[in-house]
C-alpha cells in the first residue's frame, strides 16, 4: 500500500479488507462482506429531520394556541395540526426518535391548553353577557 493512500478499508491483496491507519495494516482482517464493513456503514447515524420540524413547530403551536389574539390562535391550530402529522411521520423514519415522541407530547400540551383557554374564554364572556 502507498504511504500516501488515506486511511480506510483496503483489500490488503490477499483477499481480505484491512484498515490501513496511513502507515499500516491493522488487524484484524476481514474477509468480504464482513463486519468491518457493516461497522463502517453503521457509524453515520441518519437524522431524522421530520422528528425536529415537528418539535419545533410543536413548540410554536403550543405559543399560539396560547395567545389572546384570535388570529395567532388559528394560526397555532394549524401549526399543531402540522406538528402532529409531522411528528407521526417521523416515527416511522430512521433515526432517532425522541423528538417525534416529545413533539407528539407537546401537541397533547398544546391541545389541553387551547381547550382550557377556549372554556375560560367561554365563561367569561358568558359571564360578561348575563351581568351586562
Amino acid at each position: 500500500m502507498d504511504s500516501n493512500a488515506a486511511a480506510g478499508w483496503y483489500d490488503d491483496g490477499a483477499g481480505t479488507r484491512r484498515y490501513w491507519d496511513g502507515t499500516r495494516w491493522t488487524e484484524p482482517a476481514v474477509q468480504e462482506g464482513g463486519a468491518a464493513e457493516a461497522a463502517s456503514a453503521g457509524a453515520a447515524r441518519p437524522q431524522n429531520v421530520l422528528g425536529y420540524l415537528g418539535l419545533g413547530l410543536a413548540v410554536l403551536a403550543l405559543i399560539g394556541v396560547s395567545l389572546p389574539t384570535m388570529l395567532l390562535e388559528a394560526i397555532g391550530g394549524v401549526l399543531l395540526l402540522a406538528a402532529f402529522v409531522l411528528s407521526i411521520v417521523a416515527l416511522s423514519r430512521p433515526g432517532a426518535r425522541w423528538p417525534a415522541i416529545v413533539g407528539i407530547g407537546i401537541c397533547f400540551v398544546a391541545v389541553v391548553a387551547a381547550a382550557v383557554f377556549f372554556v375560560v374564554g367561554f365563561m367569561n364572556g358568558y359571564a360578561g353577557a348575563v351581568s351586562g
